[in-house]
């Protein structure tokens, strides 16, 4: 079973908007999209011209059948060299090695541009899964931070090195867990 990213693009907004079930034949599984006001900034962003790869996202997509079960992508336009990400799975499909597999393959996504030599994270103190995905991804932690909205976080950072491929193999789990 293999995972790959599909990328959203702005009349697929627009139709996640409007309550579309899926996305060009492909399942959305519960959980697995980003909350609808950062899909209504993309489509605000996207539509005033802000380039769409660094202000739109990446379904996390498995096949038979073929299906979202996560998302992902960049918090805008690459600055100083440096662009960060953001993800999430959904609940049925955590805990897989998904998250590691498409955040690795956005860490590819990011580097195939020039503008990018560094990926930078967040994740909550709290959030002892999303810690280790991007320990395991290869992320070095750079600091705390404290976020008033978020509360205390830790900051991460992974500097261009060797490129992967941007399909990885997962478990025979995952397969199970899609039917």
């Amino acid at each position: 079973m293999n995972l790959s990213l599909q990328f959203v693009k702005q009349d697929d907004l627009l139709a996640l908007l409007a309550g579309s079930p899926d996305i060009e034949g492909i399942i959305l599984t519960p959980g697995a999209l980003p909350p609808p006001a950062l899909i209504a900034l993309a489509a605000r962003n996207v539509s005033a011209g802000m380039e769409p790869l660094w202000n739109s996202f990446f379904l996390f997509v498995i096949e038979q059948p073929t299906r979202a079960i996560g998302s992902g992508g960049f918090r805008g336009s690459p600055r100083a060299g440096r662009v960060e990400i953001g993800y999430n799975v959904a609940a049925k499909f955590q805990r897989q090695g998904v998250a590691t597999a498409a955040v690795l393959m956005l860490i590819d996504r990011a580097f195939a541009s020039a503008e990018v030599g560094e990926v930078f994270a967040e994740t909550s103190i709290a959030n002892a899964a999303s810690r280790r995905v991007v320990e395991k991804a290869g992320f070095l932690r750079v600091g705390p931070r404290m976020s008033a909205e978020d509360g205390e976080m830790d900051q991460w950072l992974y500097t261009r090195r060797e490129i992967r491929g941007s399909s990885i193999e997962l478990p025979s789990s995952i397969a199970d867990r899609s039917r």
